[in-house]
Parts: C-alpha cells; structure tokens; sequence
C-alpha cells in the first residue's frame, strides 16, 4: 500500500473510533479530534478528505457496511415469507431508531451517492433474501416491493419528526414503528391471514 493510501485508511480508522466511542454522535467530533487521534496536523486531513463531512460520510458508509454484511436477522420462528419480511424489517428500524445519526448519513450519502453495492442496496437485497427464505427462484417477483419498502422506511426515518403528524406512528416507538412496518409490508408484499 502506498504511503498515501497508508494515510487515508489511518485517518479512516481514526475516524471510525471516534464514531464509535462517541455512540454516533457525528456532532461531538471535530477536525483536530480526528487529527490528533490520527496523529496528524488538520492540514493533512483537508488534504485527503477536504472536508470533516466528506470523511464523516466516508467512514459511516464503511461502518453500516460492515454492520450489513454481519447482520443475520432472527428469523427462524418466522414461517411464511411475509413473516420472514416483517422480522427483518423491524430489525432494520430497531437500528435505524437506535443509531440515528451514522443512519441518516448513511441513507443520505446513498440518496446524495446511489451504486448499486451501497448500503441501500444491501438492505435491499437482504429483504429480497429474507422474501425468498434463502432461495433464488422468485427474487425479480419482489424486487419492486424490496426497493418500495427501504424507500419507505429511509423515508420514515428521515421524516420522524413528522412521521406521527404525518401517518399517525411515531417512529421513536417500537410498538408503533412494528405497526408501521407490519401494514407497509402487508401491503407491498401481499397480507396474510396469520399476520399482524
């Protein structure tokens, strides 16, 4: 690895611990934070990042990523491919409520920043996973329902503040955020009668 990217991948790290020792809050963490967790002057970080926000956003894509790619969701007790969806997808905004700020700049820079690997389409494509109960006959069937529903919830979450004024849940509310997910899937992916 070349000196540089050396560098970058040594603030990147910096970066990351801070978020995580902070518990996300983006807001706290300054520049000559992460220079001097890094070990480097502010003038350096602006030369590769040229900006806190860029680099922010940077390492909160590589931290979601990770938590993607490590996420197996507890779906056993769930039998039907609509259950399968809904456990998923609870799990999905349980994190999104308990980690809002590495969130929103997540699905912001993918909204800012779309490609097809990015964390939404991961999140897409774990739901697809969840609907087909790890099989690959049928994925094209759900593939609209699986991009309507992480539209759905990216919009919810981004909205909280209004999603009780809105539609009536309030997004902060575990009981109330499965209502929600329970009735956008039942109408995106079909009801079931053993469903709620």
């Amino acid at each position: 690895m070349k000196k540089a990217e050396e560098m970058k991948e040594r603030i990147i790290r910096s970066t990351i611990r801070l978020i995580e020792q902070g518990n996300g809050n983006i807001g706290e963490i300054t520049t000559r934070m992460i220079a001097e967790e890094a070990g480097i002057g502010i003038s350096l970080l602006h030369y590769h990042f040229q900006t806190k926000e860029r680099l922010v956003e940077l390492c909160v894509q590589r931290i979601i990523t990770g938590v993607i790619e490590d996420f197996r969701p507890s779906i056993a007790a769930a039998d039907t491919q609509l259950a399968r969806v809904k456990a998923v997808a609870r799990q999905v905004a349980d994190f999104l409520a308990a980690n809002p700020a590495i969130s929103r700049i997540s699905i912001l820079g993918d909204l800012n920043h779309p490609a097809p690997g990015d964390n939404t389409a991961l999140t897409m494509a774990g739901f697809a996973a969840a609907w087909r109960g790890g099989a690959s006959a049928g994925e094209q069937d759900c593939k609209p329902a699986v991009f309507a529903l992480t539209a759905l919830m990216q919009a919810a979450f981004l909205r909280k503040e209004l999603s009780k004024e809105l539609f009536g849940y309030d997004m902060e509310n575990k009981e109330e955020r499965d209502r929600f997910i329970g009735w956008m899937a039942d109408r995106l992916f079909g009801s079931d009668v053993h469903e709620s």
